[in-house]
């Protein structure tokens, strides 16, 4: 069965429904068909994964997201809302339920600017046969053309608001 985005968002607590996917993408992942999932379903699964462990009351994800290449789409997404009133990262972030550790937000960090490097090479690529990445590749150079004059007529006033401006409009992407 494929779940829409707002079927998946909708699984909340311990539900029978949220059992039947999470069993369901861990299979593909066991048996190496990622391929096969869509990117809302690998938001998913980015989010549930560091909360599922091999023990019942011991605390160590079964699978570290940071190292899976398929989910470092989503996970540059989470990350980005993560973080997009901290980007300098030196804020307590709260996550929900816990405020992240120090060794948390610098791990993130450093893999927020390796997926960002890995970003900013895709879209400067010239041939793409990425159809999304084409239309995301023409907004962002049109985006960064206005908010470059506008940084020329200084309306903003430094290059932290500047910055901040380029994330937030990727972050809508």
């Amino acid at each position: 069965m494929i779940y829409s985005k707002q079927e998946l968002e909708g699984f909340v607590g311990e539900g029978k429904e949220r059992e039947v996917a999470v069993s369901r993408y861990l299979s593909k992942i066991i048996k190496n068909e990622v391929k096969k999932i869509f990117p809302h379903e690998l938001e998913f699964i980015t989010r549930i994964l560091p909360h599922i462990s091999k023990e019942k009351y011991v605390y160590k994800p079964l699978y570290n997201i940071y190292e899976l290449d398929y989910c470092s789409e989503s996970l540059f997404k989470l990350l980005i809302l993560r973080y997009l009133f901290n980007l300098d990262f030196l804020q307590p972030v709260f996550t929900g339920t816990t405020y992240l550790k120090r060794e948390e937000i610098d791990r993130d960090k450093e893999k927020f600017h390796v997926l960002f490097a890995d970003w900013e090479r895709k879209l400067n690529d010239k041939p793409s046969n990425d159809v999304f990445l084409h239309e995301v590749k023409k907004e962002y150079f049109r985006k960064i053309k206005h908010l470059d004059d506008e940084f020329k007529q200084n309306i903003y006033t430094g290059r932290f608001c500047y910055d901040r401006k380029i994330v937030k409009h990727v972050n809508r992407q």
